[in-house]
């Protein structure tokens, strides 16, 4: 019966373990419309997210299914007014990008991934710049200019957010082999 007792602890401790990263989310998901400026640009970005998803899509895979992942970017796409389903179809493809290139990001150094994650991060504001313009054939250089701009603050936040996502990382209970 102690026996028992002591699997039962355990399962609610690992599950409040795993709770520690989906708060994380959920604050990077808050801080992602926070008012953050700089020089008069508006630096409210869904970067942080992605930040998060793409260490998770690394170290730790399962952790969020790409349905919870679609779930995210949908809530993303319904807060900040872009297209339903935008943010989360780049979310779920940048993950499977991620998972699909996992072994080859475990072996690099700190700094290759950070510049990997530059790539990404080019990428996806790259995109979402690029479907700015769509409605009326306009690609404004002054969006442009506050997306680089975006793109570069996110980058050079990316050591700060990751060493908190390392942190809560410890806490997580030990990943069962199959």
């Amino acid at each position: 019966m102690a026996f028992h007792r002591d699997f039962a602890f355990e399962d609610f401790q690992n599950i409040l373990r795993l709770c520690i990263p989906h708060t994380l989310m959920a604050f990077l998901i808050l801080l992602s419309f926070a008012p953050l400026s700089f020089a008069g640009v508006d630096l409210s970005s869904s970067s942080f997210v992605l930040m998060a998803l793409y260490y998770w899509a690394i170290y730790r895979p399962t952790l969020y299914a790409p349905a919870s992942v679609f779930g995210i970017g949908l809530l993303i796409d319904f807060i900040s007014g872009m297209p339903p389903g935008l943010n989360a179809l780049l979310f779920v493809l940048i993950q499977w990008l991620i998972r699909e290139q996992r072994r080859f990001l475990m072996g690099q150094t700190f700094v290759v991934k950070w510049i990997i994650f530059g790539l990404v991060l080019t990428g996806f504001e790259g995109f979402l710049w690029g479907l700015a313009g769509l409605p009326h054939f306009e690609w404004s250089m002054d969006l442009l200019q506050k997306t680089s701009i975006v793109a570069l603050f996110s980058w050079l936040l990316f050591p700060l957010v990751i060493r908190l996502l390392i942190i809560t990382h410890h806490f997580l209970p030990e990943q069962r082999r199959v």
